[in-house]
């Protein structure tokens, strides 16, 4: 019995290993300046959108393990390759899928985890995208020292020139409110709003010389206590709108207590089905099941045409809501499994084209799967939403496809 090649398995392994945890570390570092140029972008200050940025990371691994374990094996291989190691181990008898062992085992490794993980880890990390606000607002109150910081809150921001920690110094807070019509044309009602009166959206600033922040984590507020107003107005021209007015008059979603505003840290709700986990979409999916068929059987009884169209209309609404759920699992799985599709592309990528440069498998397989499978996938998961095609065959398309290439390219490796 011919022994196994254990020191080619600890060359290749050592060399998969040192070149993914580079490829990877690069990806999640352009990862990271990308979501922080966003961020501050949109407003918000590089300190305090790091932390947030580490803690997202685990989103972006399920695109950056599969992506840094191709770019380890075509770099690996190809310098095996082009270094005539590859015609080497060939002399000797060795064949191409002992080279593949060490990757294998890695890769699939790694694609094991992900399958376990992806249901959890995925869709709390994306909710943390989303909920960036909510995140930021609870560390106003640890600013530090600085100038011309922007805060966060619902509906507006509030600007200042400097910052000392909490303390803020010519403040300037615009949001938006909700107020009476007969407010913004100088008619001051008595006792509130009419019954029926006109509610427009205005933006509204308020101007301070200084002001403090203070996080209110049980009651979920954030207060700015204001110091020597300077004035409110609207940021509308042709609008006369308040000259003296007390502040805790027409302030919506905003209540105050003499110059003490407070803003809520509102959480965005969870969104089926990129939020929630497996299981739970695995459960909402079976209770959309149950009530389909509460409608179907309510369907036959239904006394009248509108009945009739409220039911099928609900029946269509709960079906659509279960392919949605299964797109979403089949999606992850397809991301998952990609984490052993493209290592097994690249290795049969770089020993197809043993003869060209070594970066040459590099650029094919990328291409690879830029061309075939995220158009695939994406596109399957527009086909499986709509239900044309199952979930398992629409969503697994590009895998299949990447697999049955890099199957046809080992096939011509043993025929040469």
């Amino acid at each position: 019995m011919r022994r196994l090649p254990w020191t080619l398995y600890r060359y290749v392994g050592k060399e998969m290993l040192a070149i993914t945890c580079v490829s990877l570390g690069a990806l999640s570092l352009l990862f990271m300046i990308v979501s922080g140029i966003r961020s501050v972008n949109e407003g918000f200050d590089l300190n305090i959108v790091m932390p947030w940025i580490f803690e997202s990371l685990g989103y972006s691994l399920f695109f950056t393990v599969p992506a840094s374990l191709l770019v380890a094996t075509t770099l690996c291989l190809g310098r095996f390759s082009a270094d005539r190691e590859y015609t080497a181990t060939s002399a000797a008898g060795i064949a191409p899928l002992h080279i593949f062992a060490p990757i294998a085992v890695m890769s699939g490794a790694l694609a094991a985890i992900a399958l376990v993980t992806v249901g959890d880890v995925m869709p709390r990390a994306h909710y943390l995208r989303r909920n960036i606000a909510r995140y930021l607002a609870k560390q106003l109150s640890d600013l530090g020292e600085g100038y011309r910081r922007v805060l966060p809150i619902e509906g507006g921001r509030v600007y200042c020139e400097s910052h000392n920690g909490p303390l803020l110094h010519g403040v300037l807070i615009e949001k938006d409110l909700k107020i009476d019509a007969s407010e913004l044309d100088g008619r001051a009602l008595v006792g509130g709003a009419a019954p029926n009166a006109e509610v427009e959206t205005v933006p509204i600033r308020v101007f301070a010389r200084t002001g403090k922040v203070d996080v209110d984590t049980e009651r979920e507020v954030v207060r700015i206590q204001l110091d020597q107003i300077q004035g409110i107005f609207p940021n509308r021209e042709s609008k006369v709108f308040i000259e003296h007015r007390n502040l805790t008059e027409g302030w919506d979603l905003m209540s105050s207590t003499g110059t003490v505003l407070e803003f809520p840290i509102n959480e965005k709700p969870r969104r089926i089905p990129d939020d929630y986990s497996t299981s739970e979409l695995r459960k909402k999916s079976r209770e959309f099941g149950d009530n389909v068929e509460q409608s179907q059987a309510k369907l036959g009884a239904a006394a009248t045409d509108e009945e009739r169209r409220t039911l099928e209309e609900q029946i269509k609404a709960y079906k659509k809501a279960q392919r949605d759920i299964a797109a979403q699992i089949w999606f992850r799985y397809a991301i998952a499994l990609s984490c052993f599709t493209f290592p097994f592309l690249g290795f049969s990528v770089s020993l197809a084209f043993v003869e060209r440069h070594r970066l040459v498998p590099f650029f094919i397989a990328s291409m690879l799967t830029i061309v075939i499978f995220y158009p695939l996938v994406f596109g399957g998961e527009v086909v499986a939403r709509s239900g044309a095609l199952p979930a398992p065959i629409a969503m697994l398309a590009g895998n299949a496809v990447l697999f049955a290439v890099a199957c046809a390219m080992t096939g011509r490796l043993y025929l040469r």
